[in-house]
């Protein structure tokens, strides 16, 4: 928070007065006051570079049969949460849980397999 007291104290001791005399236009103020508040924020504040290290990686799409299977589960999950006693939801429910553990392995070694 150091660096907030910096850029107050900074921005407190500044010639305003000076800035108010030069310009005239509210367009000139208002860069006048921009440019000395990012000249403050560039002396106090550090820069940080954050590293995404998903970057190169490539987001997969499962396949629209996976993708309908998920859907589906997803959809019963909610009108199961609704009603937890229908044991026929809960039935189709575990059913659907074992398509997608058969079907999402699958998927991902035959995307592993693939040639490039």
């Amino acid at each position: 928070m150091e660096e907030g007291k910096a850029v107050c104290q900074y921005l407190s001791s500044y010639d305003w007065l000076k800035v108010l005399a030069v310009n005239f236009t509210p367009d000139d103020l208002w860069y006048a006051f921009c440019t000395v508040l990012n000249d403050a924020l560039n002396l106090f504040v550090p820069i940080v570079s954050l590293r995404n290290s998903n970057l190169n990686r490539k987001m997969r799409k499962y396949p629209s049969n996976i993708r309908v299977l998920f859907s589906r589960k997803r959809c019963l999950w909610r009108h199961m949460k609704l009603n937890p006693n229908d044991a026929d939801m809960s039935a189709n429910y575990k059913r659907l849980v074992k398509e997608c553990r058969i079907e999402r392995p699958l998927w991902n070694t035959n995307v592993i397999k693939k040639p490039k």
